[in-house]
């Protein structure tokens, strides 16, 4: 049977069976009691048998569950909460199958919301049959928010409380609760205000708090430092102000006066009340008196001074004005005031118009009123009117005085002149136009009216004499003119020709003046042109003139300034320049060139005139005792004066090129008393040296330690007996007096004569060489202690070859250096030098900007590595193929191995050939040795068209090789002699101009002894073998399969004798030469 149940089954009978052996069979299941699953579940019987026989008999159980929960409480109870319900116990139901059920809500907790909420409860059992149930949350608040405080802080303030900081409370439901006020802030009301601060909950429930603000001001306003009034004369005091704390600025008020005029102190009392009840009084002086610095002006007349006080320009009433009160016045009126002194009136330094007439005025001092343009000062007792200074008067009414001589001379502005009634006797108006008002009658004796136009003057009908219309006569006319020719000259100069110019009369004399030209000097000169000598300071000179009716007048002056500028630190007046003389009376180090028109360093000054620069001085060097002017190395002081007007010592310093212990300079003074020991004191007094031109020798001095430098004289010394052994510098000091200006000494001509640079600063060699028509080099010595170099290099027009070449070599190259001493062969029997040879070079050697077309070689030539000498050839503007005078240089021809070039059998260390250039050219060489071994010729350096692409080539005709310099030396061996006709210069190779190869020939092979052996050159020749045979014919040694053209015989040695050496080539020709071994 299908058994159905609610919820589950617990168990079920068990059916039975019967079995044909075993009677009653109870079943068995395998299915699990209680059965609780929703649904149909098959129980599965078995019946088995003792035997294990089985047979099977399903049964369906079916659980259903269809009841709803049902609530435990018939009722919820209503939950009621002040603010919120944070949660509630959930209520149960039983259900017939899950047995107690909790109830389930959708509703959000905490409830907050004011009011009442329904939650609804869901009971739902497993077999989703459920049930609901309500609940009623009632949320109320009613109370309102406690204050934290219970009491508030009373606030204390000086002037105001800008704020407080709003107290809390705490609600029940709300929390913590800021309080809100109405009262204003800031609060500034003094006394006492209550701030009262209401807490309000959200639900509207409030509570209120009271908080009391006391404003208290205790402090008074801050008392000010109030400065004295002062004034001479009155003074009006404007109320001061302070400060307070509360009520910011106050101002001061007084029931005392506020303006004083009388002398002495007065108290003002100002009181400062802030309206809070606190107030200060503060006292201020008033002091009416003339301050103890204060400039004032005396005015001794009585009358005169009443005048100005009752102008109200003067307050003092003690004689004396304050100056400041009058100097700004531009009018003024002291008519009919009975005032018989005006003095005083010139301290009104801005007056334009004076009106003083009407008084008892015998004399008036006007000067420097320059502002002045009209003065009345008629009907005083005047009896002379000194007008120069004013020069802006327009107006003048001086009439009715007792003037006797007025002179109107420069005031040009005058455009009215009232002088009748005078007593004139003169009247100078040359510089008045004539188209203004001159009145000058009642005059009686008044004979001559100065004027530069009488004829205009007549017609005038102003320019009365009388009240007639009488006319003046005016002839002669004297007019001063001008003396024109002054300029700024420099200290020790004459003043240049001064000339007067548009004179009329008589020259009386001249007359000089020094600053501040009012006293004059006269000159007993009449001529209209004037030289003044040596002026020391700025002087005007002026010519004097005379006719027969109008006494003298004078010539506008002209100025002959003597400007300079005083060194103290700074320049007093400008640096200086060619116009401007140079004081030097502080210590002066120059960084920079001076040009100036003198120099004079005093005042125990120091002046240092760095390396690199120059002082140009147009006149005269003076060195004040205890002052110094030196000049360090590479400086030039230049003059351009002719004549030596120099006076004390100067020091300047050279330096030589890097030599070593032994070595010479050929040196020669820039000054004037210089000792030559005393120039060189190491050096020992057996080495110094003059040139005998008779000789061609260096001669020893006889006592160098009280010989003096000849000027421009060259000395040839050796370095100090403690100079290094190594190439170094040395500086030598030469002090005395500089030499300047132009000097011409007799020399031997045709010879070479020792001469030298006498100035110190540096000298064109090209100006001085066409200056004294010099037709051969310059010579400079330069050896540096090698006996197998030249001892001088060369210079001439084309420019310049250096003693040996390499490296250390210096090549002169235009410039004669300062202290430089030279060898030179002049035609003439004196030698010039001149201020206009001089140049500012400060570089160390003598280097030059070319200036004409010159396109140089200079050639080296080298003994192994040793230079021997240096050869320049230049083609050049003014040279050509013969000997140029000042151009050519001969070699000085004192060493025996040399390279020169050749002119007519004569040697040449330069040789300028001429333009245009063709590079067909051929030049000459000579080369001469006295010791045989291996030579090399090489380019030092080329200049012009030679620095580009053109090649330079030497031919060896002996060998017949042709190298091109600009790519490698030439190296060569040659045996001792002179060979003329072996070396040429020329600018293509030799296969271009057709050189052909020697034959194998006894001048084709050079056989010499270096170094204890033997060598053979054969040129371009293959040499086979070579045979030694003695004097007497033996065969003393042999070399054979040589096949080369140069062989060193290196194994073969033996007794000095004489050897016979037979060279025979790969063609089996044979040479024989002989050698000393």
């Amino acid at each position: 049977t299908t058994v159905t149940a609610q919820c589950s089954v617990a168990s079920i009978t068990a059916p039975t069976a019967t079995d044909n052996c075993s009677g009653t069979i109870t079943g068995t299941t395998t299915t699990t009691f209680p059965i609780t699953t929703q649904g149909t579940t098959t129980v599965i019987w078995k019946y088995a048998d003792a035997k294990g026989n089985t047979a099977t008999q399903n049964q369906t159980v079916t659980i259903t569950d269809t009841l709803a929960p049902v609530a435990n409480a018939a009722t919820l109870t209503t939950v009621t909460a002040q603010c919120s319900v944070a949660s509630i116990t959930a209520p149960t139901a039983n259900d017939n199958c899950s047995g107690t059920i909790t109830g389930t809500t959708t509703t959000t907790f905490p409830i907050a919301t004011q009011g009442t909420t329904t939650v609804v409860w869901t009971y739902a059992d497993a077999k989703g049959n459920t049930a609901t149930q309500n609940q009623t949350v009632t949320i109320t608040d009613t109370v309102a928010p406690v204050a934290n405080a219970a009491t508030l802080t009373t606030v204390t303030a000086q002037c105001s409380v800008a704020s407080i900081t709003a107290p809390t409370a705490t609600d029940n439901c709300s929390g913590t609760i800021t309080g809100t006020t109405t009262t204003t802030f800031p609060i500034a009301t003094q006394g006492t205000t209550t701030v009262t601060w209401t807490y309000a909950d959200a639900k509207g429930n409030t509570s209120t708090q009271n908080q009391t603000v006391t404003i208290t001001d205790t402090v008074a306003p801050v008392t000010p430092t109030l400065a004295d009034i002062k004034s001479d004369c009155s003074a009006t005091a404007v109320a001061p102000t302070t400060t307070d704390a509360c009520a910011g600025t106050l101002t001061g008020t007084t029931s005392d006066a506020l303006t004083y005029n009388t002398a002495g102190t007065h108290v003002i009392h100002w009181t400062f009340n802030d309206g809070h009840g606190q107030s200060i009084i503060v006292p201020q002086n008033v002091i009416i008196a003339i301050p103890a610095a204060t400039p004032t002006t005396a005015i001794p007349d009585a009358n005169f001074e009443q005048a100005l006080i009752d102008l109200g320009y003067d307050c003092l009433k003690d004689g004396k004005v304050i100056t400041s009160n009058i100097s700004g016045i531009t009018t003024l009126d002291v008519n009919t005031k009975n005032i018989s002194d005006l003095t005083g009136i010139k301290a009104f330094s801005n007056l334009q118009t004076l009106g003083c007439d009407t008084n008892n005025l015998t004399s008036l001092d006007l000067t420097g009123l320059t502002h002045l343009t009209e003065l009345n000062c008629y009907y005083n007792a005047l009896t002379s009117l000194d007008l120069s200074s004013l020069t802006s008067l327009t107006y003048l009414d001086c009439g009715n005085n007792n003037i006797q001589s007025l002179d109107l001379t420069g005031l040009t502005a005058l455009t009215y002149v009232y002088a009748g009634y005078n007593n004139l006797t003169t009247l100078n108006v040359t510089d008045l136009n004539t188209s203004a008002e001159l009145y000058c009658y009642n005059n009686a004796d008044l004979t001559c009216i100065a004027t530069t136009d009488p004829a205009a003057a007549t017609a005038n009908s102003l320019w009365q004499k009388d009240a007639a219309a009488n006319y003046v006569t005016n002839n002669p006319i004297l007019i001063g003119g001008a003396v024109t020719g002054g300029t700024p000259i420099c200290l020790g100069s004459a003043s240049g020709l001064l000339s007067l110019t548009g004179a009329t009369g008589t020259i009386l004399r001249w007359e000089s003046a020094v600053s501040p030209f009012t006293t004059w000097t006269p000159i007993a000169h009449t001529n209209t042109t004037y030289t003044a000598g040596i002026l020391t300071q700025t002087t005007q000179f002026r010519a004097v003139l005379i006719n027969s009716l109008c006494a003298t007048t004078t010539a506008t002056p002209t100025t002959v300034t003597i400007e300079s500028t005083t060194w103290t630190g700074t320049w007093s007046n400008g640096t200086p320049n060619a116009n401007k003389g140079a004081i030097i009376a502080a210590d002066f180090t120059a960084t920079a060139n001076l040009a100036a028109c003198s120099l004079v360093v005093n005042n125990n000054a120091k002046v240092l005139v760095k390396s690199g620069f120059n002082f140009s001085i147009a006149n005269d060097v003076t060195v004040a005792t205890g002052s110094t002017l030196t000049f360090e190395n590479n400086t030039n002081l230049v003059q351009s004066k002719d004549t030596n007007g120099n006076t004390g010592n100067i020091i300047v310093k050279r330096k030589t090129s890097p030599l070593m212990l032994l070595d010479y300079v050929i040196w020669s003074a820039p000054v004037a008393n210089q000792k030559l020991q005393a120039f060189s004191p190491a050096t020992l007094a057996t080495r110094f040296y003059t040139y005998n031109p008779t000789t061609n020798l260096y001669n020893a001095i006889a006592t160098p330690s009280t010989t003096n430098f000849a000027t421009a004289t060259g000395y040839l010394i050796r370095l100090p007996n403690n100079h290094p052994t190594t190439p170094t510098i040395w500086e030598g000091q030469f002090e005395g007096t500089p030499n300047n200006g132009n000097y011409t000494f007799a020399v031997a001509n045709n010879t070479y004569n020792a001469i030298g640079n006498p100035y110190p600063s540096t000298l064109s060699a090209d100006a001085f060489i066409d200056t004294n028509a010099i037709t051969d080099a310059l010579y400079f010595w330069r050896k540096t202690n090698n006996t197998a170099t030249t001892s001088y290099a060369t210079y001439t027009k084309a420019g310049g070859t250096a003693n040996a070449g390499g490296a250390s070599s210096i090549v002169p190259n235009g410039i004669i250096q300062v202290g430089q001493g030279f060898l030179t062969k002049p035609t003439a029997a004196t030698i010039s030098f001149t201020n206009a040879m001089r140049v500012t070079n400060n570089a160390n050697q003598f280097l030059k900007t070319k200036a004409i077309e010159r396109n140089r070689i200079w050639l080296n030539l080298a003994k192994d590595t040793a230079p021997v000498n240096q050869i320049m050839v230049a083609y050049m503007t003014g040279a050509s193929s013969g000997i140029d005078p000042a151009i050519d240089g001969h070699f000085i021809n004192d060493n025996s191995t040399a390279l020169t070039s050749t002119i007519n059998n004569e040697e040449f260390a330069i040789q300028g050939r001429s333009l245009p250039f063709s590079d067909t050219d051929l030049v000459p060489l000579t080369f001469k040795t006295n010791a045989s071994g291996t030579f090399s010729i090489a380019i030092d350096h080329v200049d012009g068209l030679f620095e580009g692409n053109q090649d330079v080539f030497v031919n060896d005709k002996l060998i017949g090789t042709s190298q091109n310099l600009k790519k490698a030396p030439y190296a060569f061996t040659s045996a001792t002699g002179t060979f003329s006709n072996r070396f040429e210069l020329a600018y293509k190779s030799s296969l271009a101009l057709g050189v052909q190869k020697p034959e194998f020939t006894s001048n084709s092979i050079i056989v010499f002894k270096q170094n204890g052996l033997i060598t053979i050159n054969a040129g371009k020749a293959i040499i086979k073998n070579v045979r030694l045979f003695d004097i007497r014919g033996r065969m003393i040694y042999e070399q054979n399969n040589i096949k080369l053209n140069t062989t060193v015989l290196k194994d073969f040695t033996a007794a000095e004798q004489t050897i016979m050496v037979q060279i025979t080539s790969d063609l089996n020709e044979i040479v024989t030469k002989k050698i000393i071994y």
